[in-house]
């Protein structure tokens, strides 16, 4: 490849990077702050410690526009992932904040002790482009968050719970494939299809 076309690419590399929405891994930060002035500040330590992401521009987008409520699915994750703790023989987390602000430092402590225990990552990459169906998207995703919290269902075999929820448009329907000692779960959720919870709580019972 000659000079010039080497630095013809570097230009239209440096003018596609101007151009770039801002949306990438750092704009967790974002969200959490979403979470913050919106449901609360201990809501907000949950969500940065217990959640994790993985998503395309589009995603991210979704999910910083507060009208979409998506901010607030990833709070109830992170509560369930919480009561999930609780239920593995852990302490009520939420007891700890005790002045409602998120200041006592027991809160990040016992954060910190979860988080290699319980965890959630949701990797969203495909896109969807029907507004419909990114609701479709979010009420699938939410249905996970019930069931976390149900030792009935939610007991897995090596005491730890790692979930990695991917989306799937080419998915028809719920599926979870399970780790061999029970901990790690991976979820693929469909964008045009609908399920229940019982669904869900069969998925889960796989690592029990």
């Amino acid at each position: 490849m000659n000079k010039l076309v080497m630095s013809s690419l570097a230009a239209l590399i440096g003018i596609a990077s101007t151009f770039a929405p801002a949306f990438a891994d750092d704009s967790k930060p974002e969200l959490i702050q979403l979470i913050r002035q919106n449901d609360g500040v201990f809501e907000s330590m949950a969500s940065d410690k217990l959640v994790s992401f993985n998503m395309s521009p589009e995603w991210w987008q979704y999910f910083l526009n507060k009208d979409t409520n998506a901010y607030h699915n990833v709070r109830c994750l992170a509560d369930s992932l919480m009561v999930f703790g609780q239920n593995m023989g852990g302490e009520d987390i939420s007891q700890l904040d005790t002045t409602h602000d998120g200041t006592s430092p027991l809160i990040g402590d016992a954060l910190n002790k979860l988080a290699p225990n319980a965890h959630l990552t949701i990797v969203f990459l495909e896109p969807v482009k029907d507004d419909k169906f990114r609701k479709q998207v979010m009420e699938n995703l939410s249905l996970l968050g019930a069931p976390i919290g149900e030792k009935f269902c939610c007991n897995p075999r090596g005491k730890k719970l790692h979930i990695t929820v991917t989306l799937d448009t080419k998915a028809r329907a719920l599926s979870c494939a399970v780790s061999k000692d029970g901990n790690e779960y991976h979820f693929v959720i469909p964008a045009y299809t609908s399920y229940g919870t019982t669904t869900v709580e069969e998925q889960f019972k796989k690592g029990t």
